[in-house]
């Protein structure tokens, strides 16, 4: 065969091969951001599936009937947490009943059973939580919690 030929054949199949690589690298980044977007959008999708069950009016108990003050002492006594119930301020907003409370020196175990009893009540809102890891002891917490009787 000519020597033109052999090269344009070369050439020929150069080119084609780089072509080949080069659609084959898009069409594989192409699935990739595919597969992104997908877990994306699944993420997404969970997120506000959460929001919107914690939206929702929570059951397992009966409102609240009393006072907010009230209610925060008896749960504090109900979980065994009266002593370290140090700060308890009522607030008055809008006609609502609002109320400020401080928990110190809780274990993790006390400080998630105290706030699952306070908002396992649906016409109770706990609008602000804040957890502290206390200064002279980094197992124990200090909680405060704005909460709201709907």
């Amino acid at each position: 065969m000519d020597n033109r030929i052999k090269t344009a054949i070369l050439v020929f199949g150069v080119v084609f091969l780089v072509f080949y690589w080069t659609h084959m690298a898009f069409v594989s980044a192409e699935k990739r951001a595919e597969s992104s977007i997908i877990a994306v959008q699944e993420k997404t999708e969970k997120a506000v599936e959460l929001l919107a069950q914690s939206m929702r009016p929570r059951g397992g108990s009966a409102p609240v009937e009393n006072g907010l003050l009230t209610f925060i002492e008896n749960t504090a006594k109900q979980t065994d947490l009266t002593e370290r119930l140090t700060d308890v301020k009522p607030k008055k907003a809008g006609g609502a009943e609002i109320a400020t409370l401080r928990l110190d020196s809780l274990t993790n175990d006390e400080t998630i059973e105290f706030i699952r009893l306070m908002e396992m009540h649906p016409n109770i809102r706990l609008n602000n939580i804040v957890i502290k890891k206390r200064f002279d002891n980094e197992k124990r917490l200090n909680l405060y919690i704005e909460a709201e009787k709907i």
